[in-house]
């Protein structure tokens, strides 16, 4: 009865983030932000600047970057939208050329395409075309600009008044010990995931630049555009990387003749993300961070039915906020330990040799 109740109120939950979406995405996105910055907002209060101050600054560089990048990038991210039809059929002739060992598939949908233009000539194909993406992303401009600013507007008040809010908190608990304990989990999530997502964007700037750099002496278009969608999708532990490099794949096959030179940028992009997966990014954060990699595809996928590309995201970061909350509540520890990846196991230690004893 109580899992039957629990499962009902966790879907109300989704489809109510669902359909609330431009309410709750706006929480989502600056709860993470503010978590993220709340500990440099608290540093400059250290030092006498007013919370308010420090807070607008970095929000209007977060703007300011944004807007910057979005003008930067538009042109380019319009002219692959315009050319994707024609990417996706030179991309099929192209993989129809190298794919010799199935004509004999080929042959039989040939006689299937006969067969299927010889049953009435007076039947007409109606297509209906739907609007293109342009014109529907053109129709929720208004709803995207009024997200972003909503989004910003509660970043900033969140990093203004954060210490105003855990003022309120202490004030309203009972026991002196609940108190202290309320702010040292406070703290403590903010501390780390400010850490974590602080070190993980440095960490995707720099393999952004790499990668760009990298598909510019591949001869690869756009070298800015694959810097930015690297960086991005790296937000996305396994799946960003394997996503990165079947689409440089893919457009290298259509952009070069040579097999052999459209390999070089595929292979150059995961030879990239594998060693900043594997060994840098594990060095600098070490373990206890590591999330389970089948929670990680579990909070895509339900972040991104939930909210779409934005979903996907914030999906790992609200995951860590998630673990960081759970290892530092009792009755949620073992959902933390779910979370957690995988953990060497403790050394065994050696068991005593008996000696024989003699006789004496």
């Amino acid at each position: 009865m109580r899992a039957s109740l629990f499962i009902i109120a966790g879907a109300a939950v989704l489809f109510g983030m669902y359909f609330g979406r431009g309410l709750f995405m706006p929480i989502a996105i600056a709860l993470v932000l503010s978590l993220t910055l709340s500990p440099i907002v608290r540093t400059a209060s250290r030092r006498g600047l007013p919370a308010g101050l420090t807070a607008s600054v970095l929000v209007v560089g977060l703007a300011t970057t944004l807007l910057v990048g979005s003008l930067t990038l538009t042109q380019p991210i319009m002219d692959w939208i315009d050319d994707a039809p024609s990417i996706g059929r030179q991309l099929r002739d192209r993989l129809e050329s190298i794919r010799k060992p199935v004509e004999a598939v080929n042959e039989a949908g040939k006689e299937v395409q006969k067969i299927a233009e010889s049953e009435d000539p007076t039947v007409q194909e109606v297509s209906v075309r739907q609007p293109g993406l342009l014109n529907r992303a053109a129709n929720h401009v208004a709803g995207i600009g009024a997200t972003i600013l909503v989004t910003f507007g509660l970043t900033l008040y969140m990093l203004a008044y954060s210490s105003t809010f855990y003022e309120k908190v202490v004030r309203v608990l009972p026991r002196l010990s609940d108190k202290k304990r309320a702010l040292r989990i406070a703290y403590d999530v903010e501390r780390i995931v400010s850490r974590y997502l602080l070190t993980v964007a440095s960490i995707n700037v720099v393999l952004g630049i790499i990668i760009g750099i990298s598909m510019w002496l591949a001869g690869m278009p756009n070298p800015i555009l694959w810097g930015l969608a690297a960086m991005l999708l790296n937000f996305l532990p396994y799946i960003g990387a394997a996503v990165g490099v079947l689409v440089s794949a893919a457009v290298a096959l259509v952009t070069f003749d040579s097999i052999l030179q459209a390999l070089v940028a595929p292979l150059v992009y995961l030879c990239v993300t594998a060693l900043e997966g594997n060994f840098i990014t594990p060095a600098i954060l070490g373990r206890r961070l590591e999330l389970n990699p089948v929670a990680i595809l579990l909070s895509v996928l339900l972040w991104g039915f939930v909210w779409g590309v934005i979903g996907i995201l914030i999906a790992v970061p609200l995951l860590v906020v998630l673990k960081v909350f759970c290892d530092h509540v009792d009755g949620l520890h073992g959902l933390g330990e779910f979370l957690s990846g995988a953990r060497p196991p403790p050394d065994e230690p050696e068991e005593p040799v008996a000696t024989p004893r003699t006789a004496g």
